[in-house]
């Protein structure tokens, strides 16, 4: 039996055991060895000297490359140039009378991206330009475009025919200031991963701190953020934050086809048209990107922010976003029933879209 196997290995291995003497003989020689190695191969002095004299003579005297320091310096003036992440991304900033809010958000993207890389697409329900972005545009030498559509989606989708010629894009909104240190990961758009998500931070006027309430928002869109990339790792996150978001281009036009075209929540259905189709979603955590958020819950003495008036978060997530909130139960067990272009990593994904169907359905 089992048991009789287990009883014999017992026995044998108490027979086979080496005495406490022999085992500490043995531990003290191998110590005493690695000592005797260490000082008379590598250290050597006073008797002799040793493998790191010989080695710091070589390095001091024999190993020296005329003119390496111009080298270094000139590879390195050339890779900051020719960054091929930067060359192959364009800047697509949907803006709705963002005239007020524009400049900063452009000066910016500049120090990242060149300005023929940067497109602004001014959008509403006119013929003619609502107001003055283009007049803000010139100064930086970006492309300015005006859709006729009032629609951010609409002008998403314009901005990508606009940008045919690169490879991917970065979507941000006209409040999204791009810190210094952004990082474009476009070499992480491989295999099934399609679009990258970056976490965000809400700040109030000039990347202060802000009210409370933008202080509390600043907390839940970190942890938000943090709980998306561990979706990302085990699956897919379910969207990207609707500010900032980094796609292959050709899928992204895709994914405007298969998009609801809903104008509301559309972030949502931008990431539920990625994983319909087949495309995961991972978000980069290296910087939270700054993004301006309401000021109060309820009452608020500010105007409107980038057109839609959204200066307090009653109006903000009741008004516009609260039309996911029944909805959405529909379109995620549509998912999880029958969606599987995921393959492997729809396991993880289903758990974080199964999650988001709990608080949703009615009780």
């Amino acid at each position: 039996s089992i048991y009789e196997v287990y009883e014999k290995a017992k026995v044998r291995g108490e027979k086979i055991k080496r005495q406490k003497w022999t085992q500490i003989a043995f531990e003290y020689t191998v110590y005493t060895f690695l000592l005797c190695f260490i000082y008379f191969v590598l250290v050597g002095m006073p008797l002799w000297r040793g493998a790191v004299w010989w080695l710091f003579v070589a390095v001091q005297e024999k190993m020296i490359v005329a003119g390496g320091y111009t080298i270094m310096i000139g590879v390195a003036a050339l890779s900051t140039d020719t960054d091929q992440s930067v060359r192959e991304t364009a800047l697509l900033i949907p803006c709705y009378k963002a005239a007020n809010i524009i400049g900063p958000t452009l000066e910016a993207a500049v120090k990242i991206f060149p300005p023929q890389n940067i497109f602004v697409i001014a959008n509403g329900n006119s013929p003619q330009p609502l107001d003055n972005t283009e007049d803000i545009c010139k100064p930086y030498g970006v492309n300015h475009i005006w859709s006729p559509v009032g629609s951010k989606i609409v002008a998403q989708f314009v901005g990508c025919y606009a940008a045919k010629h690169f490879k991917n894009v970065l979507l941000i909104d006209d409040d999204c200031a791009l810190p210094p240190n952004f990082p474009i990961v476009g070499d992480r758009l491989r295999d099934k991963v399609m679009c990258i998500g970056y976490a965000i931070k809400s700040v109030g006027p000039n990347s202060s701190r802000g009210t409370l309430c933008q202080q509390a928002q600043d907390l839940e869109y970190k942890i938000s953020g943090l709980q998306r990339a561990l979706a990302g790792k085990i699956g897919s996150a379910t969207f990207p934050h609707g500010a900032i978001s980094l796609w292959d281009r050709k899928f992204l036009v895709q994914t405007f086809h298969d998009h609801v075209g809903f104008s509301v929540s559309e972030d949502w259905f931008m990431g539920h048209s990625c994983r319909r189709l087949g495309g995961r979603i991972q978000m980069c955590t290296s910087v939270f990107v700054e993004t301006e958020t309401p000021s109060a819950i309820f009452f608020s003495s500010g105007g409107s922010r980038g057109g839609f008036g959204e200066m307090t978060v009653f109006k903000q997530r009741f008004h516009r976003w609260n039309f996911f909130f029944v909805n959405g139960v529909w379109y995620n067990m549509a998912y999880i029933l029958g969606s599987w272009k995921l393959e492997f990593w729809e396991i993880g994904t289903k758990i974080f879209v199964f999650q988001e169907v709990c608080p949703t359905s009615p009780r």
